[in-house]
């Protein structure tokens, strides 16, 4: 899918745009959540914060393309160097991979969510063997290192059209989320519609949490008495 099936494009009235990197980007910021307000749906259908959260905008993408195949890339780690030539890119080299969901359903609760997180979490987990190292050939050697013993201030990745960030602030462990977009090309309206169609499906798991979690102690209640 392309990002433009989002929302309608700002300059929609061009035949044919000429689609150049923007140097601008509207962010729109979505209330933060308690990492904790997620643990028990994590737990109980054993899935990550970051399997919610991708198949959440999965089932976004699924509502506003009109389509059950949906296909974005998320971030495996950061990237220190520019790269030339990098954007024309996909793969492990600029440290996105794809995912290509298909029989997404843009319909129903939490139930289903948790079963689409299920399926791209066992996606990303068979990728993550060919991401877990890093290898750095020399001259004389070839040697394996981990991810995280090489780490530099990555740079924002941002050639994304649509970059969803959710930073989770372990100081008061809180997750921080806010939809980034190019101006150049989306109506902000359209995709202030967009951003909060997927953080309300987040926010609905955090709301049967506390439905189930409300209906446990009212029945124990109800067993003591």
């Amino acid at each position: 899918q392309q990002p433009s099936l989002l929302s309608l494009l700002v300059s929609s009235t061009e035949t044919s745009p000429t689609h150049h990197q923007s140097s601008q980007k509207a962010i729109i910021y979505l209330p933060e959540i308690k990492a904790s307000s997620l643990k028990p749906f994590s737990v109980q259908n054993s899935i990550t914060p970051a399997s919610i959260f991708d198949a959440a905008w999965a089932q976004t993408l699924s509502a506003y393309t009109h389509s059950p195949n949906v296909t974005f890339e998320y971030v495996v780690s950061g990237r220190d160097e520019d790269v030339p030539g990098v954007f024309d890119i996909v793969g492990p080299l600029i440290n996105v991979l794809p995912y290509h969901i298909a029989d997404v359903s843009r319909e129903g609760g939490p139930e289903q969510l948790a079963h689409l997180a299920q399926v791209m979490q066992q996606q990303r987990d068979e990728d993550s063997a060919h991401t877990s190292s890093n290898r750095r050939p020399t001259a004389v050697e070839t040697e394996m290192l981990r991810m995280d013993d090489d780490l530099r201030k990555s740079r924002d990745p941002w050639h994304f059209e649509v970059l969803i960030r959710v930073m989770h602030i372990t100081d008061d462990d809180t997750f921080k989320p806010s939809f980034e977009f190019d101006p150049l090309f989306f109506d902000r309206d359209g995709m202030v519609e967009v951003a909060e169609d997927f953080w309300g499906r987040v926010e609905a798991i955090v709301a049967s949490a506390v439905n189930k979690s409300s209906q446990v102690k009212s029945g124990a209640k109800l067993d003591l008495t």
